[in-house]
Order: C-alpha cells, then sequence, then structure tokens
C-alpha cells in the first residue's frame, strides 16, 4: 500500500511540474485574461510547487524574473480592474 501511495506521488508530482511550466509560459500571453489566471493558478498551486520545486531540476524552479512577471501581471490586471469599475460608476 504504501509503495501504491509513493507512486501515485511521484506521478502527480510529474504532472504538477508539466502543468507548471505550463502555467509559468502562460504568464507571458499577449492575453491578460489568460495571463492573469495563469498566475493565480500558480499562486493557488502554491504547496504542491513547494513540495515539488524540491524535487525538479533547476530549470523548473520558479525564478525571480518568474515571480516578477507574475506579480507586475496582477498588479497591472488589479489597477485596469479598479479603473473599470471606477469608469462604470462614472458612466452611471
Amino acid at each position: 500500500m504504501e509503495a501504491c501511495q509513493r507512486q501515485a506521488q511521484l506521478m502527480l508530482s510529474n504532472f504538477l511540474v508539466t502543468a507548471t511550466i505550463k502555467l509559468i509560459g502562460l504568464t507571458e500571453s499577449n492575453n491578460e485574461e489568460t495571463a492573469r489566471k495563469a498566475c493565480l493558478d500558480i499562486l493557488e498551486m502554491k504547496s504542491l510547487i513547494s513540495e515539488t520545486v524540491e524535487q525538479a531540476t533547476p530549470k523548473t524552479q520558479l525564478t525571480d524574473k518568474n515571480i516578477q512577471t507574475i506579480m507586475r501581471i496582477l498588479t497591472d490586471t488589479a489597477k485596469d480592474t479598479g479603473q473599470s469599475k471606477n469608469e462604470q460608476k462614472n458612466q452611471s
């Protein structure tokens, strides 16, 4: 039973690495909504990523550049969303 659990954990960690790499790539998307959702998904997966990053190769780890990109996109999106709500209030 323990061996099956380890095997399942290993399989999950492999998929998690692949998903994380794809999400990091999506943070560079030209579509702001896609980039924003990718950032949120990465943040939601934080605990799973933390466990997997320890086992991953260095090229799959979150770099300072990736973290800065995530934070920039989330900040820009928050600013844009705030402006849109204010504009809607002014138009009403």
